[in-house]
């Protein structure tokens, strides 16, 4: 009776260290998965958005050398990239993501808050340009006017105004 209790308890023991094991693989993999586009784009239709971000005068390519990943900003709950997973074992990924927008509250979590991005800005002249882009008479704006991740940003305020940005990555109305 002893030497099946001790069987159980090995038994039990290798099992928790192979799992134990397997999530720190998982752990690891799933690391690499939240940083690096091209494991996004074996499934999901992204080349476009892939080629970007490595490469071009858009928001994308500005974080990239920040190190930042797809997943930093499209963050996918557990349960989410299990469904993922299973999808993409299946071969069912066989339409374009669609582009999202985010609220100002996922590029305040980085970028910290209105007031701290207007402060930031606040040197406007020797950057070239005309206002403090931040700084709106409409008050606090939604980031996504101006701010496009994955094509040209849109200098909003030209829609009445002249052109206050003109440089790679942006245009104008």
């Amino acid at each position: 009776m002893h030497f099946k209790h001790l069987l159980c308890f090995a038994g039990f023991f290798l099992a928790m260290t192979l799992l134990s094991r397997h999530n720190l693989l998982n752990a690891d993999e799933a690391k690499l998965y939240q940083k690096d586009p091209e494991s996004c784009a074996s499934c999901h239709m992204i080349k476009p958005y892939v080629e970007t971000w490595k490469k071009s005068a858009f928001l994308d390519h500005k974080h990239s050398k920040a190190g930042i990943g797809c997943m930093d900003c499209h963050s996918v709950p557990v349960e989410k990239q299990k469904e993922h997973v299973a999808k993409a074992n299946g071969r069912a990924y066989d339409k374009p993501l669609q582009e999202r927008e985010y609220g100002n509250q996922d590029c305040f979590a980085c970028h910290g808050s209105y007031e701290e991005i207007s402060e930031a800005t606040k040197d406007f002249i020797e950057k070239g340009l005309p206002r403090n882009p931040h700084e709106s008479h409409y008050a606090e704006m939604d980031c996504n006017l101006c701010h496009k991740a994955h094509r040209t940003s849109v200098d909003y305020c030209s829609m009445c105004h002249h052109p206050a940005v003109d440089k790679p990555g942006w245009t104008s109305f």
